[in-house]
C-alpha cells in the first residue's frame, strides 16, 4: 500500500509501484503544504482511502498539477477525489486527453502562495515539463525531465536505464535526448532561470529522491545545455 512520506518540513511524497511496458519505474507524487496551510499535489498517483485520509490530515487539498503531458494517468481521479481543488495542467494536455471543465493551464512561469515556483522548460514542446522548487525547503520536483535509478531490483530496469546513460546516476535518458529535446537553446534558459532559484533537494517521480547534494548533480547532468556552468 502507498503510504505518505514526509521529505521535508513542508513536503511529502507518495511512491506507487507503476510498471510501464515491463519495467518497474514506479511513481511519485509530491504534497506540499503552503502558507495558508492548503496543499499542493504535483503528479498524483493513484491514493487509497488510507493516503488520501493522510493527505486530508495534513490540509485541504487546494492544488493538484499534472506538471507535464505524460503524468496525467491519475490526474483526474485525484480531481474527482477532491473536486472543490484548483486544477493545473501543461498547455496543449487538453489536445491529448480529456481534462475536467475546470482545468487551467499553468503558462510558462508562475507559483503558488509565492513559495511554490514552476517553470516550464522550453524547447521540448512534446513533454511540456513544468519544474517546481519550494523556495522555503530548498526542493526541486521533477517528473520525467530526468531520472535517478540506483540499486534498483528489476534487472531488465537496469539494463533499459544502463542502455539509457542513467543508471547510477542522475539526468536525462538518451531517448529523452534524442526524441523530446527539440531547442537546446531554449532549454538551457529554462534550466538556467531554475538554478537562479534556491535549492539543493531533489524529488524524482522515477527513481530515489536526492535529500540533500541535488544541485550539483543537476548542473553535472545538464552541463552540456549550460556551458557557461
Amino acid at each position: 500500500m502507498s503510504q505518505l512520506e514526509p521529505f521535508s518540513d513542508h513536503v511529502w511524497t507518495v511512491y506507487h509501484p507503476l510498471s510501464v511496458a515491463g519495467l518497474k519505474l514506479g511513481a511519485r507524487a509530491t504534497i506540499v503544504r503552503l502558507p495558508s496551510g492548503r496543499l499542493a499535489i504535483i503528479s498524483p498517483v493513484p491514493f487509497d482511502d488510507t493516503t488520501a485520509d493522510a493527505i486530508d490530515e495534513l490540509g485541504e487539498v487546494d492544488t493538484i498539477i499534472a506538471p507535464n503531458k505524460l503524468h496525467h494517468l491519475y490526474f483526474g481521479d485525484a480531481c474527482r477525489r477532491w473536486p472543490e481543488a484548483r486544477a493545473l495542467v501543461p498547455s496543449g494536455l487538453d489536445e491529448k486527453v480529456r481534462l475536467p471543465e475546470h482545468a487551467v493551464a499553468m503558462g510558462q512561469r508562475g507559483s503558488i502562495e509565492d513559495v511554490l515556483c514552476w517553470i516550464a522548460v522550453d524547447g521540448a514542446p512534446k513533454l511540456e515539463e513544468h519544474l517546481f522548487v519550494d523556495t522555503r525547503d530548498g526542493v526541486l520536483v521533477v517528473s520525467d525531465l530526468a531520472f535517478y535509478f540506483v540499486d534498483h531490483p528489476q534487472w531488465i530496469l537496469r539494463q533499459a536505464m544502463r542502455l539509457n546513460g542513467v543508471y547510477g546516476r542522475f539526468g536525462p535518458s538518451r531517448i529523452a535526448k534524442k526524441v523530446l529535446f527539440d531547442e537546446p537553446r531554449a532549454i538551457a534558459d529554462s534550466l538556467a532561470e531554475v538554478l537562479e532559484l534556491s535549492w539543493d533537494s531533489i524529488i524524482v517521480a522515477h527513481g530515489e529522491p536526492i535529500p540533500e547534494g541535488g544541485r550539483a548533480l543537476f548542473e553535472e547532468a545538464f552541463s552540456p545545455y549550460l556551458p557557461n556552468r
